[in-house]
């Protein structure tokens, strides 16, 4: 997910150090934003959204398109 600091700046909370909703604007990126405030910078990581592929079905089972 794209990752730079407009998307952090979201993120960060007015009575914490953090927030994990950003609003209407960003979604999968502010989350990834989000999850980078606890990873060292030397880490390789990625953030993988599968909210889409991972919603229930007509037959109650999710799908894990893509994992």
């Amino acid at each position: 997910m794209p990752l730079n600091k407009d998307y952090v700046d979201m993120v960060k909370g007015e009575h914490s150090d953090l927030k994990n909703h950003s609003g209407p604007w960003g979604g999968c990126s502010t989350a990834a934003a989000y999850l980078s405030q606890f990873v060292d910078d030397h880490v390789k990581w990625a953030h993988i959204d599968i909210a889409g592929p991972a919603g229930v079905f007509p037959n109650k089972q999710a799908s894990g398109y893509g994992v």
